[in-house]
């Protein structure tokens, strides 16, 4: 294990110019203009405060419900006070890492006022923090698997590639969450309707079994990205080969996973506790972008190791790549 991490490392440290996007996009959350949807929010926020005012004078339900709102009220307007919008630049998926420490914004802050004027700034920010992630491990996987890096081929044909693998799987994902969710809660209404306790009981069973199968997910599907970009296949490839890769090694993949999350944990502490001085700050940030560097070329170095070991027939590439 440690081996591999090493690799990964040894794979930064060739090239060293590439901490420059996740310190460039650090530096844009830090010190960049804060986008604050509150403006844009609180009219919804309003309108639900009037409804569960309406609510509680329908039921008779008085200042325990009163109470609840006001709580959630205050929750989600000092979230929206303090959310940027700029921080959808880091992708749910492929996210390029970043450190998340607290914001200066020398460059002041702008309200965003409309609904919609949000919702597709933050579908934007998503797209073009994914391009970024598909970029930042671009150019990692190929240090990796081939030794170099070759800017041009990435930037000229890969890079789209990647972008648009990743955004089917995302697109499949969410499509199947749907399909399986809809009929499902439609299903559990029903039974609450004739049946309440067991509908209680129910509900309870399927959002325990809900949590349990993401955690399955996370793990089976921790190596997708490395999939993508190393191996150079389409999303469906690239989940049966991070299910193959866990599957084969599960308890060397799980001590990784683990092994990397618990880096990553710990030195996000690090980061925040030195962040409250200047020099702290510059110190997180390119700390973090070296060691979660680090930390995901050895994960591609784990994954590239172990499908070689494995004797089944070769992926299918993406197209166009042959």
């Amino acid at each position: 294990m440690i081996d591999t991490l090493q690799a990964g490392f040894d794979a930064v440290n060739r090239i060293p110019w590439i901490l420059l996007i996740p310190v460039g996009l650090d530096l844009l959350l830090i010190l960049g203009p804060r986008l604050s949807v509150r403006a844009a929010v609180e009219p919804l926020l309003a309108a639900y405060e009037e409804s569960v005012r309406w609510y509680s004078r329908q039921v008779g339900a008085g200042e325990p419900l009163a109470g609840q709102a006001t709580q959630v009220l205050t929750l989600a307007r000092a979230w929206a006070s303090e959310f940027n919008l700029l921080s959808l630049l880091v992708a749910v998926v492929a996210g390029v890492p970043v450190a998340g420490l607290p914001g200066r914004h020398l460059l002041g802050e702008y309200q965003l006022r409309g609904l919609g004027e949000v919702v597709g700034l933050a579908i934007l920010c998503q797209l073009v923090g994914l391009w970024l992630g598909c970029l930042y491990f671009g150019l990692l996987a190929q240090q990796v698997r081939d030794g170099r890096v070759d800017l041009t081929l990435l930037l000229r044909r890969r890079v789209w590639l990647y972008w648009v693998s990743l955004l089917e799987f995302i697109g499949l994902f969410f499509g199947g969450i749907v399909a399986v969710g809809l009929p499902t809660s439609l299903l559990v209404g029903l039974v609450q309707l004739l049946a309440p306790a067991v509908g209680a009981f129910l509900s309870v069973l399927l959002l325990v079994l809900f949590q349990v199968g993401l955690l399955w997910l996370l793990i089976y599907l921790f190596f997708l990205v490395d999939a993508v970009v190393i191996s150079e296949v389409g999303p469906l490839q690239a989940v049966a080969n991070s299910v193959r890769v866990v599957g084969s090694n599960f308890w060397p993949a799980l001590g990784l996973i683990a092994l990397i999350f618990l880096i990553s944990t710990g030195m996000h502490l690090i980061w925040q506790a030195l962040a409250r001085e200047n020099w702290g700050l510059a110190i997180g940030v390119v700390g973090n972008a070296y060691i979660a560097s680090g930390l995901a070329a050895g994960s591609m170095v784990f994954y590239r190791t172990r499908l070689l070991q494995q004797t089944e027939a070769p992926p299918v590439t993406l197209r166009g790549l042959g």
